[in-house]
């Protein structure tokens, strides 16, 4: 039923009732007092109430109820039972009782007992995207002032529970003997209890003194006053660190700073970290995006480490630094064209001293960072591209940095097709031509490489005189003919001229006895090409068995030859090698003026190669016995995913011809178990005295194929257990009603997964012979819903060590979380224990401690 009131009157003369509707609906009923004390019963779905006065209320007033009203015209009042419904403007009460005073502008709504007895139908106070659930509730809609009891609602991230709260004028609410929190249940696990609370819509939640109660318990956590932001748009604010102890570094303060919400596309955060015994750090971080544009996010790392004390003989001080930037473009930003960076580059002991780096920046033997540009022109083979790159290596401390670079790329193209007038040539040999694909392009590059204490010390310009160039075009051209529809054959050519501005000129010097190396400044090149000849084929073979399982077995044969020749660009002819003597005895050797250039220098010797290879696969036809019928196919498996073998024959070498023959297997014949083994034979006898290859066949001198040079398995286990699908339902069902802060159930198909790995590594160079053998280990298992236990670890067998080994824990509080990390020993040895709430509204709601015995590098 639906009532519409224009205004509220203040006489009751000056009020009309007239029907509008008068479609009747089942088991509704309208009550009206007359004047006289009569009543009348009538069934409408659509009442209004039209006043002489003009309304001093902004809006109309609309309300409804499922059960029943009753409007007394003596007293000016409404009474809106069962599912009751009243809206003014943007606000809206449910309830299922309602009470409206005519006279004053007043409302009051609460639920009523069911049958059991049990409160239903609480009011729900709505307001644009503000709500507010109460157990009473009272609101006049002339001063827009509000009261209510026990009420619940939610205010950006979190939820406010009150027992009496009011509401003015200004939308500003009240709150007495109030509760701030981020969980979502009636009974929150955990709350900040205040008597007297005021929030400020989108701005801030201010409280008098406050105090933390977990499971209603309250704690000795207390602050004199307490400030929430209450704002979904960005703002500032601090970052509070988390605290800590390092053995050689003393107590320490960890990532506290302040956040910066710069704009809508971009914000940054910087924090620090400070030791009692003088180390300290600072970090930069910002995020930016534009939609549809690109996206990224940056850091800059700077860290002043100070280990033991002056005093000691062990104290050192260290510099170092740290510079990270991601930055995508979108595909569709700027289509044919595209810009990204991955830079990942600083100091190489940055990570290792710093005892706030993760494991995995901890464990990183290389940083490594690109910036590229790259453009393809519409309908055209062509494209552009633009990079710098670098390679930093943590444990040697050289970096090598190649920049800037550009390449000018054509694609694969088909000059002959549809050239070749067909009478001029068979079908057959017309079909080739037209196969014969072009690709080529241009490149120039830049290098700088050195220890990065001395790269960059720019004193004397030393970092550009050393800095290497270069200058490369190159071509290939190939086609494939088909031969008796088995074979394929494939010929092509290469080419490249390449250019430096540096060479290469080596001098005898006779006052150390030594080779000098001097370079000579000045454009020169060479040119080198190729040529090669491929054929390959695809064999089958089946073999049927009579057996209630195996069907048959395929075998898979793919041989390859080829046949590649290079000349021996060392040749007077060239002009690219010089002689130069090498020792005091007056021999002399042979150099190439192009040597320790970017794209390399010509081959010295002749090369005519033929390059041999087998692949192998085995397949199993397995019968389905799951299948009664006959009906469903039958089930391959795959035996040996590949087992290959490889050498190559240099015709043009007058001895050691040969090649080693490499092997490589894999397979993957049971679930989540896996073989990967390659292996080394060197079919040439080896001197066991200096370990040179002879020319003369080992098989000759002791019969046997050869010598094992170099050989490596590696065993991988995945173990997880299966779980059907009705169980995982079954169980979600179970957990989906339970309050897992305070039960957890213990799952005996709990979900866990074990990687075993073994590798068998083994080397020999006739001189020495070794074995190294490593397991690693890595898990995890989830013991309950809530509980997730995860550890890494291995043993060296032939060290007789435990390699990096680490246990993290981490335990699910519904609003809460608990982790802990534990390096047990090593370099690392360290634990990392905290226990936060979930919601970044409160993340600065912590515990964290950290315990670390660190190691320091010089």
């Amino acid at each position: 039923m639906l009532l519409s009131i224009g205004s509220f009157g203040q006489n009751t003369d000056s009020i009309s009732l007239g029907i509008i509707d008068t479609s009747i609906v089942a088991g509704d009923s309208l009550i009206i007092d007359s004047l006289s004390g009569d009543s009348t019963f009538i069934d409408s779905t659509l009442m209004s109430i039209k006043p002489k006065r003009k309304s001093s209320l902004e809006y109309e007033v609309n309300y409804q109820s499922d059960d029943s009203m009753r409007v007394d015209l003596r007293n000016q009042m409404v009474y809106l039972y069962g599912n009751a419904i009243t809206t003014y403007g943007d606000i809206e009460l449910k309830a299922n009782y309602i009470e409206i005073s005519l006279k004053t502008n007043k409302l009051s709504a609460k639920g009523l007992p069911d049958s059991t007895g049990k409160i239903v139908g609480e009011p729900i106070f709505t307001q644009g995207a503000q709500t507010f659930e109460a157990g009473e509730m009272k609101y006049n809609f002339k001063t827009k002032r509000g009261l209510s009891k026990e009420v619940k609602t939610q205010e950006g991230g979190g939820y406010l529970h009150g027992s009496i709260v009011k509401r003015d004028s200004s939308e500003i609410v009240y709150i007495k003997n109030g509760m701030y929190t981020t969980c979502e249940y009636d009974e929150p696990h955990f709350h900040i209890h205040a008597n007297k609370m005021k929030v400020i819509p989108q701005d801030k939640i201010i409280t008098g003194p406050a105090y933390l109660s977990i499971a209603d318990i309250p704690t000795p956590l207390a602050v004199p006053f307490g400030f929430f932001p209450n704002s979904e748009s960005r703002s500032n604010g601090l970052i509070i660190p988390s605290y800590g102890e390092a053995v050689n570094q003393g107590f320490y303060l960890s990532r506290g700073g302040y956040y910066f919400g710069l704009n809508d596309n971009m914000d940054f955060s910087l924090t620090g970290d400070i030791y009692t015994r003088g180390t300290w750090a600072t970090y930069l971080n910002s995020r930016y995006v534009k939609r549809y544009k690109f996206n990224g996010n940056y850091s800059i790392d700077f860290v002043n480490s100070r280990f033991s004390n002056k005093e000691y003989p062990d104290y050192f001080n260290a510099r170092t630094f740290n510079v990270k930037w991601r930055h995508t473009q979108d595909a569709k930003a700027r289509p044919g064209s595209s810009f990204s960076a991955d830079v990942n580059a600083g100091s190489s002991k940055n990570f290792r001293n710093n005892l706030q780096s993760t494991s995995n920046n901890y464990l990183q033997s290389q940083l490594n960072s690109s910036i590229r540009y790259s453009k393809s022109f519409d309908n055209s083979p062509f494209s552009f591209s633009a990079a710098a790159s670098g390679n930093q290596n943590t444990q040697t401390e050289i970096i090598s940095i190649r920049a800037p670079e550009a390449s000018l790329n054509m694609a694969r193209i088909f000059p002959f097709k549809g050239k070749v007038p067909a009478s001029s040539t068979s079908f057959k040999s017309k079909a080739s031509i037209d196969k014969i694909g072009i690709n080529g392009s241009v490149d120039f590059s830049n290098k700088l490489e050195g220890k990065e204490d001395t790269l960059f010390n720019n004193y004397d310009n030393s970092m550009f005189k050393n800095m290497d160039n270069g200058l490369r075009t190159q071509s290939t051209a190939s086609t494939n003919i088909k031969l008796f529809k088995y074979l394929t054959i494939s010929p092509s050519t290469s080419h490249r001229i390449v250019a430096y501005r540096k060479t290469t000129e080596k001098v005898w010097n006779s006052d150390s006895n030594r080779v000098d190396n001097k370079k000579i400044t000045g454009i020169d090149g060479f040119y080198d090409g190729s040529a090669s000849l491929s054929a390959s084929t695809v064999v089958y073979g089946t073999y049927l068995y009579k057996n209630d399982v195996i069907k048959a077995m395929r075998h898979q044969v793919t041989p390859t030859a080829s046949l590649s020749y290079r000349p021996d660009y060392s040749d007077p002819f060239w002009g690219y090698f010089a002689n130069v003597q090498s020792d005091t005895l007056g021999n002399i050797a042979e150099y190439s003026r192009f040597e320790g250039g970017l794209y390399g220098s010509p081959t010295a010797q002749e090369n005519g190669v033929l390059n041999l290879s087998l692949n192998n696969t085995f397949e199993l036809k397995v019968r389905n016995r799951k299948d009664t019928t006959g009906k469903q196919e039958d089930k391959k498996l795959r035996i040996l995913d590949a087992f290959n073998f490889s050498t190559n024959y240099n015709l043009a070498k007058d001895s050691l011809k040969w090649n080693p023959l490499s092997i490589a297997l894999r397979s993957n014949v049971l679930p989540g178990f896996t073989i990967n083994a390659s292996a080394t034979l060197d079919p040439y006898y080896i001197n066991p005295t200096n370990g040179r290859r002879i020319n003369d066949l080992q098989y000759n001198r002791t019969g046997d194929a050869g010598n094992w040079t170099r050989a490596n398995v590696a065993f991988t286990y995945n173990i997880q257990p299966k779980k059907s699908k009705k169980k995982q339902e079954e169980k979600s069902n179970e957990l989906s009603d339970a309050n897992m802060y305070y039960t957890d159930f213990v799952d005996f198909d709990i979900p866990w997964s074990l990687r075993i790995n073994y590798n068998v590594r083994y080397t020999n160079t006739v001189i020495t012979e070794s074995i190294s053998q490593i397991i690693d280990l890595n898990g995890e298992t989830n013991i309950t819903q809530n509980w997730r236990v995860s550890f890494k670890t291995g043993y060296d067998l032939t060290n007789q060590q435990v390699t990096y080994s680490s246990l993290d824990i981490y335990r699910d509080l519904h609003c809460w979380e608990f982790s802990l990390g534990v390096v047990p020993f090593g370099p690392r040895q360290s634990y990392n224990f905290q226990i936060n709430v979930k919601s970044a509204i409160l993340q600065d709601l912590k515990l964290n401690r950290r315990r670390q015995s660190s190691i320091p590098e010089r």
